[in-house]
């Protein structure tokens, strides 16, 4: 088996879960990573010591928190506490276009903003209802009336169906997860 150099060996890993280090530029992310903003952190599901490698990450629940403090940023841009702010969530199912909830992180986003005290809503075309915290939730329809209202819209899953220029348009403040604004301008 041959060798490769150091160099040739990437892991690139995408998705509001996950840092993408080569993705929103090198430097950047990498400062993210030794400082410990990246969202990834050591194994602990298993013992890694013995295999050969510089660094080694599983995916851990940090990346919720780091969107829900971006709401909070933006909303403070704004003037605006999280506690009272009307908050919408676009998409909360595991990934675009499909109808599966199970560990998607949009459930850490709505249970975190609502225990700041923020008033959250969601949308999601494959998910009707979702169950957080004892209490039932409905997806509500993605209206210009609904986006305008919000003190912030988060997209967290960017279902190719969802109406991008709506939220463009008409959202006061926007925290996009996925970057779905600009592959859709």
């Amino acid at each position: 088996m041959e060798m490769r150099s150091r160099v040739d060996r990437r892991v690139v890993v995408t998705g509001l879960g996950l840092v993408t280090p080569l993705g929103v530029g090198l430097e950047k992310n990498w400062q993210a990573l030794i400082a410990g903003r990246s969202g990834i952190g050591r194994i602990t599901i298993f013992d890694a010591s013995a295999f050969e490698v510089d660094v080694a990450a599983e995916v851990n629940s940090e990346m919720p928190v780091f969107w829900v403090r971006k709401v909070a940023d933006r909303l403070n841009d704004h003037g605006k506490a999280v506690r009272g702010s009307r908050v919408l969530v676009v998409g909360v199912a595991y990934k675009k276009d499909i109808d599966d909830i199970r560990e998607s992180p949009a459930l850490d986003v709505l249970r975190l903003l609502r225990q700041q005290g923020a008033v959250v809503s969601y949308h999601d075309p494959f998910i009707a209802q979702v169950d957080e915290d004892g209490e039932r939730l409905q997806s509500v329809p993605l209206t210009e009336e609904l986006v305008r209202s919000s003190d912030c819209v988060v997209i967290v899953t960017d279902h190719s169906a969802l109406d991008y220029g709506l939220i463009r348009r008409a959202a006061p403040c926007v925290v996009d997860t996925r970057n779905a604004l600009r592959a859709h301008a």
